[in-house]
């Protein structure tokens, strides 16, 4: 495999990252977040339609009054569908579950609309939800950096933290731009990349720390490279490894929940691949650098 110059592109990193977070904020600017009813209140019903092989866009034009989000669920000549729609309380709740089974029965005939399930989330719990996910968020960053810290040092610590806000940014960018929906289960991807992502980062560190103690070198950038090289064979297995599961079971699985799930997580795994061989190291060289010292053997000895 060719030698990667990770040390040498780290202008081309920091532009392509800045310009993949540029856009996520102009998208988010214009567009804001595609918020599921778990956080936003409202309804969100599944329901059975008579007649086979309905197209969703017919779903659509027969709620367009109603403004609610439809999304298909099973196979095509099952014709059902998953319906969002925002509501605050119970009564208006019943109100609009009552609107959509009229303006369905309108389209497709009286006796032909089933409501297989259906759910409601209020207000207090969808606030309560996101301030959960955000604590989430939080205490998993911060775990991170305590265990990282102890085990490395503090600048991998932070450039390994860092890292993760990145992986996280972009990946909420590519969210933004695709209008996928955040939900419970949105979240749920996001940690487990989280998690994945820094499993990859520790390995890259372990390398760099073990290079840094034989080479007893005070080269930071060739330390860096040749530590990136050793180990990227394994961060390219473990993640084709992984998005072989993940993958195939976007495309068989029905749920349109897991659908998403799959779809989150295969890109938050291409970001791991990226940010850990090309962002965190260039991180971490550029915290060294302003601390004014290059790594060396006796500050990981001493920091051990």
């Amino acid at each position: 495999m060719k030698s990667i110059k990770v040390v040498g592109s780290r202008k081309i990193v920091l532009i392509a990252s800045c310009l993949l977070l540029v856009l996520g904020i102009v998208f988010f600017a214009i567009r804001g977040f595609n918020l599921g009813i778990d956080f936003e209140s409202g309804i969100s019903d599944t329901v059975r339609i008579g007649r086979s092989n309905v197209r969703i866009e017919e779903v659509r034009g027969a709620l367009s009054g109603v403004n609610a989000r439809v999304q298909r669920q099973g196979q095509e000549s099952d014709s059902t569908f998953v319906i969002r729609a925002f509501a605050s309380d119970d009564f208006e709740k019943t109100n609009k579950e009552a609107q959509i089974v009229k303006a369905l029965s309108d389209k497709f005939g009286e006796g032909e609309v089933q409501v297989v399930s259906s759910s409601f989330i209020g207000a207090k719990f969808s606030s309560t939800l996101i301030t959960t996910s955000l604590v989430a968020i939080a205490v998993a960053l911060v775990g991170i950096l305590i265990y990282i810290w102890l085990r490395f040092q503090l600048s991998f610590s932070l450039a390994s933290v860092l890292t993760l806000l990145h992986d996280v940014l972009i990946l909420l960018s590519f969210i933004v731009v695709f209008r996928i929906e955040i939900s419970s289960i949105t979240i749920a991807a996001i940690l487990t990349i989280i998690g994945y992502s820094i499993n990859n980062t520790i390995v890259i560190f372990d390398r760099i720390k073990e290079n840094i103690k034989l080479r007893m070198s005070g080269d930071l950038d060739l330390t860096i490279d040749t530590s990136i090289n050793q180990s990227i064979t394994r961060t390219l297995f473990s993640s084709l490894t992984t998005l072989a599961v993940v993958v195939p079971m976007g495309i068989i699985v029905l749920n349109t929940d897991i659908r998403m799930f799959s779809l989150v997580l295969s890109v938050g795994i291409l970001l791991g691949v990226y940010s850990s061989t090309f962002v965190c190291a260039n991180i971490l060289r550029m915290l060294s650098l302003t601390k004014k010292r290059i790594l060396n053997p006796m500050t990981i000895a001493e920091d051990k």
